[in-house]
Formats: C-alpha cells, structure tokens, sequence
C-alpha cells in the first residue's frame, strides 16, 4: 500500500492529503496528516496472524495445519 502525504489547496485553503493507494484524507495541519500516516504504516506493518477457526454463521471451519 503507497501512502502519500502532501500539501494541496483546496477551497482555496491549505490542508494536507494522506493519499491511499488512490483514496485521498484531507487533514487540517501537516502534524495531523503525518501522524496518521505514520500510526497506519505501523499498523499496515505489524505481524498479523490469522485466526485458526472462522465462522460463516452457519458453520464453523478449522484452517488446516501450516508449518
């Protein structure tokens, strides 16, 4: 996932873009903007782990053993 931040003008004012891919987030202030996009990379990169049983709602699967 490509996470840009940059200053755009908009309405004629100044506010700062995370962009997402293609998704664009106006924030008020670059501190707000770089925050948020340094909080989503973190968690963008964190470990993940996948459950080992899933529930469709009507019956349950056990994923299979991986090593």
């Amino acid at each position: 996932m490509n996470i840009d931040v940059k200053e755009v003008i908009k309405n004629n004012e100044t506010v700062w873009q995370v962009k997402l891919n293609d998704r664009p987030l106006l924030f008020r202030c670059q501190a707000e903007a770089e925050a948020f996009a340094e909080r989503l990379a973190t968690r963008i990169e964190a470990p993940h782990a996948l459950p080992e049983t899933f529930f469709d709602g009507d019956s349950e699967f056990v994923a299979p053993e991986t090593d």
